[in-house]
């Protein structure tokens, strides 16, 4: 069936908004005035910090944040963090995770101590642990195995009062032989349910995935994996309000409208008034973007004030690219605390454009952070809008520090994830991707393929992306209906609980009569009791068409996969999946039914 659209796909529509023609839609009327915050000389426009204009030089931009210095001890980074990033009074018991890791980056020295020196249980050394919440209102004394992480404490909720007040935790270990402890701090959210029929949504501070609550959901909570796009208002979506029915019947269940500039970026608040309580009577999550007027903290609150009583409302969105565009540093914690004094029941998150620019102060301001390299049919190294070369300190390319493959946004999502653990956060921000779904101007030469297409998506959710929004809707027939296929999988629920609450297994792929596959083959696994969903994604597979190549699994298999999207042909074999042979850009997606010890 050929779709037709009432606009064309062209770079009005398709690009984020993103050229770096400067700030002149972005309210920016909460700027402090102040020092310098970037490298740039007067007049100089910069993107991720660097010049790109061929009239100017090069020069360093800063911001770069790099691994911490190795210690020649060892550490012990201690961490605390509630498992859900809000309990209500509904909840029965208050679940704490605490990390006992031992780095040689981060942390507190521990001296030289062996399982000898203490209470061991197995291979790990057993202290102390002292759990604090709310000035000592609860105390736990508990043990933890040192080098462990993801130990899980909980209390009945009963014993704390509900607050809109965070209330302080800590957990303090002792360490043997000594008289030395270390702590760790954090905050624990216990809100009392609002009063009215409002959405409620939190994240799992331990797996990354988001849960909601609503009439939507009959009032439980429900995990939610996004599967969606960033969909064009004032060229599709607003032509027509059956264009969101349309919409959710391919699959996507959450809806990110883009704004148009200005104080009212959606000019019409009656009409878009309709769009809301459709996506109400739909079901279908809304992601809320504030892009253009999230330093106007009048017009945040205003804003806020017409959403907050829709059950579809899932998250925020304050900041688009703004380590692109280098909007001031402290603009996104700014807001951020301004919406979480209003509204602390649901999640805040914006998108970063850059490989590497004042990651700490931007995501400062974000519960979720994503990411949103587009790597397809670039040229990464000459810019071909603006005729100069890209590197690390000069030019804009389209993908910031990109090497033009689709690696690139595996890449991107481990820096992130690298970059949280460098700067100590507890929990860790929680991750999702926006793949490329446009092109054919400006730096992208065509739009991704299909197979492109899925192979983005699904390497992004093997690199703990725990949500996918493409850029952007309308799209590619191909692309369409790639992803439309692939939404009616993920969001299944019990696929997505398998997704949500598991940590994702790092397989590899064995190629006959190889060492190693090089990184061309991407896979992931997530384990649920005796099953284990697993994702293939086949980034350059070329000469792969008739060599076995098998996936080793944490168990025996009983019977041949379950495919749910793409190729077909593996089979079990004892602890492996096995195939003959593996074409260029081939995915699949399968879940296996394991015995034995798993």
């Amino acid at each position: 069936m050929a779709w037709i659209y009432a606009v064309p796909i062209s770079l009005s529509m398709l690009i984020h908004s993103w050229l770096p023609f400067g700030n002149s839609q972005r309210d920016q009327s909460v700027i402090q005035s102040g020092p310098p915050e970037f490298s740039n000389p007067p007049g100089v426009d910069i993107w991720c910090g660097k010049a790109y204009r061929p009239e100017n030089a090069s020069f360093n931009p800063g911001g770069w944040l790099d691994e911490p210095a190795q210690s020649n001890e060892p550490l012990l980074d201690l961490r605390i963090y509630p498992r859900m990033s809000i309990y209500t009074e509904d909840d029965l018991t208050l679940v704490f995770v605490v990390d006992a890791a031992i780095s040689y980056i981060r942390g507190e020295p521990i001296g030289n101590i062996t399982s000898n020196d203490h209470n061991s249980s197995g291979s790990h050394l057993r202290l102390k642990l002292n759990i604090l919440v709310g000035d000592q209102s609860i105390q736990l004394r508990e043990y933890i195995g040192l080098g462990t992480t993801s130990n899980e404490y909980s209390v009945p909720a009963s014993y704390l009062p509900t607050t809109l007040t965070p209330y302080p935790i800590s957990a303090t270990v002792s360490l043997p032989n000594s008289n030395r402890t270390i702590t760790a701090n954090s905050t624990l959210s216990y809100l009392p349910n609002p009063s009215d029929n409002r959405s409620i949504a939190r994240i799992d501070n331990l797996h990354g995935g988001l849960y909601a609550r609503s009439s939507i959901t009959s009032k439980s909570w429900t995990p939610i994996f996004p599967l969606s796009y960033y969909v064009n208002w004032g060229g599709w979506a607003a032509n027509s309000i059956s264009n969101l029915d349309l919409y959710a019947s391919l699959g996507y269940n959450l809806i990110h409208f883009i704004p148009g500039g200005g104080s009212n970026p959606w000019e019409n608040s009656t009409h878009f008034s309709f769009y809301l309580r459709r996506c109400d009577e739909l079901g279908l999550w809304l992601m809320y973007d504030m892009r253009w007027t999230y330093q106007n903290l009048t017009l945040v609150t205003s804003q806020m004030e017409t959403l907050l009583t829709h059950p579809s409302l899932l998250l925020w969105y304050t900041a688009d690219e703004p380590d692109g565009y280098s909007d001031p540093l402290s603009a996104p914690l700014t807001t951020y605390n301004h919406i979480k004094s209003i509204d602390p029941y649901h999640p805040v998150s914006l998108v970063l454009n850059c490989a590497n620019f004042h990651y700490d102060r931007y995501t400062a301001g974000a519960d979720i952070v994503l990411a949103d390299p587009y790597p397809v049919a670039v040229n990464t190294s000459f810019s071909t809008v603006y005729n100069t070369v890209c590197n690390a300190t000069y030019g804009c390319c389209g993908c910031d520090n990109c090497a033009g493959s689709l690696l690139d946004v595996a890449a991107r999502l481990d820096s992130y994830r690298s970059y949280s653990a460098w700067l100590g956060h507890a929990p860790r921000k929680a991750l999702w991707g926006v793949p490329q779904a446009f092109g054919g101007d400006s730096f992208w030469a065509r739009p991704p393929t299909p197979d492109e297409e899925a192979v983005m998506i699904l390497t992004m959710i093997n690199h703990d992306a725990r949500g996918i929004v493409m850029w952007n809707f309308p799209t590619t027939d191909g692309i369409r209906d790639v992803t439309s296929e692939l939404a009616k999988v993920i969001t299944r629920e019990e696929i997505t609980a398998l997704l949500l609450g598991n940590s994702t297994l790092r397989l590899e792929l064995k190629v006959a009569g190889m060492e190693e596959s090089g990184g061309r083959v991407d896979v992931a696994g997530w384990m649920g009791g005796n099953r284990i969903m697993v994702s293939v994604a086949c980034v350059s597979c070329a000469g792969l068409e008739d060599t076995e190549v098998a996936i080793e699994l944490p168990g025996e298999l009983v019977v041949d996969p379950d495919f749910l999207f793409g190729s077909e042909g593996w089979k079990s074999h004892h602890h492996k999946l096995v195939k003959i042979g593996l074409r260029e850009l081939e995915t699949t997606v399968m879940i296996v039914d394991l015995v034995g010890d798993t």
